[in-house]
């Protein structure tokens, strides 16, 4: 088990008397102190504003921290301190043994004392609405929160008065300011020093949520600011690369909300993409802007190769200005170079970035490097026609598709020709990416001709070896018609048709079956989905 410890100090406002109301447990009510009314925490905002910060946190470095303020309609200014910190006691700050809260909270108890100060603190198991906010919660720790009767759990008990007028005991347990003698029958005002004990003042103060990840290295985030590329995996898993403050980092994300590994520090540019290469089973980073190249074991994320471009080193891999890149299933790279002067190449590089010939038998320098269409393609290419991407394929093939109408011709590793297909594409108004599955089949994630009141929606089509389209996912799909978003731009599809797609912003990450019915979408997607139903509902109806 590996156990991540989140601390969460969370201040808001009461709606209803704007006193500053502090949630110092997850509730979907929270009381005021002040008003001793009940101020709405729904299990929406929970995930609006805490669920990310539980991810930020689990991947801190230990025992630091960080903030957040946000506003609300309701609840005001919202403060946020989050951090990866180990229970503490809330009255000495002494750390809390786990090992005992384990203990406690398999035999059910609810309260434990702190072994150095005597301090009660509180465990539970997370209510079953958490788990949208955090899946792999498994303990609350020192949670406290005012009662309805006007008390509030934890505060010592012992508190006393006695009557002005006969000295008998009195009866005081919060709820009035004002009590009455059960001996002479009097009424007495409880004096300020007493009110204060039945009812101190409520402060934010760090409660934990303990999350048990299992064999996961992180937390897959909500969102990410800087994603720049993602590519399928064998077993249905996702290699991620993206950018936080300023560095690179790539991770193996499997579909239960984690990363199976993860690299932090990697040097990358806004302009890096990610290749799976099959016949090694490594992960490369290739950037277009520096001068780098590096591969990563994909079962580990151990680094196999890092390559930096050097005058010495002319015959080694260099993207630098590329016009596209595609890992072959063969292990090797191919690169589409661009130099000045309409000077455009394919280059070929093996598993350690050297250069080797890009067709069996036949020299680099003798092959045409000449601009060539469409119609006259011949054998061993050593340039796309413009406009083109360049696929891997399966038993070491190339790709060329069209940018723009989905056209593509296809070469064995010899460079011998297999073909030209021209689907009928007349749907697809812009094509976002594609790629080859091991059928030979050309997926293609795209914006439909046919926008829904001047919203283009984003769609999922197949293109078989026989030429034949279809419309397997998005709005205007025959089965699978749910909305995917608006805004995908990356798709990356697996040897066995598995069809993985993402935005930008990393907030809807989905992965499709060949056909385009729905197998898997991150705990972000699932909540924005949501939404996203809602407004293609809308534009339909207008």
């Amino acid at each position: 088990m590996a156990l991540i410890s989140v601390g969460l100090t969370f201040t808001s406002e009461c709606p209803h008397c704007r006193n500053p109301l502090p949630v110092n447990q997850a509730s979907e009510v929270t009381l005021c102190s002040k008003c001793w009314q009940g101020a709405p925490t729904p299990v929406k905002l929970w995930e609006f504003l805490v669920a990310k910060r539980l991810v930020e946190a689990s991947a801190m470095e230990p025992e630091t921290d960080s903030w957040a303020t946000i506003m609300h309609a309701s609840l005001g200014n919202i403060r946020l301190t989050f951090g990866n910190l180990a229970p503490r006691c809330g009255g000495c700050e002494a750390f809390l043994s786990l090992e005992s809260i384990f203990t406690l909270a398999k035999e059910g108890d609810t309260k434990f004392s702190c072994s150095a100060c005597g301090a009660i603190a509180s465990v539970r198991v997370p209510p079953p609405w958490f788990e949208s906010v955090a899946p792999f919660a498994f303990l609350l720790v020192g949670e406290t929160a005012p009662e309805g009767g006007g008390a509030l759990t934890g505060i010592p008990e012992g508190i006393s008065m006695r009557c002005y007028h006969c000295g008998g005991p009195l009866p005081l347990d919060g709820s009035s300011r004002t009590v009455k003698c059960r001996h002479c029958g009097q009424d007495l005002l409880v004096p300020d020093d007493i009110w204060q004990r039945l009812h101190p003042t409520v402060s934010a103060h760090p409660w934990y949520v303990l999350l048990n990840t299992g064999e996961a290295a992180a937390l897959l985030p909500d969102d990410i600011d800087d994603f720049l590329d993602l590519a399928a995996l064998p077993g249905g898993d996702t290699a991620l690369l993206w950018k936080e403050d300023s560095t690179g980092r790539i991770g193996r994300a499997d579909r239960n909300g984690g990363f199976r590994w993860l690299n932090k520090k990697i040097p990358v540019s806004d302009y890096a993409r990610l290749l799976y290469a099959p016949g090694q089973d490594l992960i490369w980073v290739v950037d277009r802007e520096q001068d780098i190249a590096q591969a990563f074991r994909a079962d580990t994320g151990a680094s196999a190769a890092t390559v930096k471009k050097k005058k010495n080193k002319p015959d080694f891999i260099t993207a630098v200005d590329h016009e596209g890149i595609a890992a072959a299933t063969d292990g090797t790279l191919l690169v589409h170079r661009c130099w000045e002067d309409d000077n455009y190449a394919l280059r070929r590089f093996d598993s350690t970035g050297k250069r080797v010939r890009l067709w069996p038998g036949s020299d680099d320098d003798d092959l045409p490097k000449k601009r060539v269409e469409w119609n006259v393609l011949g054998d061993c290419p050593a340039r796309p026609p413009d406009g083109a991407w360049i696929e891997s394929g399966p038993n070491g093939s190339l790709y060329f598709i069209d940018r723009g109408s989905g056209h593509y011709a296809s070469f064995d590793r010899e460079g011998i020709p297999r073909g030209t297909v021209e689907p009928d594409c007349k749907d697809v108004s812009k094509i976002q990416d594609c790629g080859v599955s091991g059928d030979g089949s050309v997926y293609i994630l795209f914006d439909h001709k046919k926008s829904i009141n001047e919203i283009n929606f984003s769609h999922v089509g197949r293109i078989k070896p026989d030429g034949s389209f279809t419309v397997l996912a998005g709005p205007h799909a025959k089965k699978n018609s749910s909305s995917l978003g608006t805004d995908m731009e990356l798709m990356s599809v697996a040897e066995n048709g598995e069809i993985h797609l993402c935005d930008r912003g990393f907030d809807n990450f989905r992965i499709l079956a060949p056909d385009g019915s729905p197998i898997w979408r991150s705990p972000a997607t699932v909540k924005e989905d949501e939404s996203r139903a809602e407004e293609l509902d809308e534009a339909l109806q207008s």
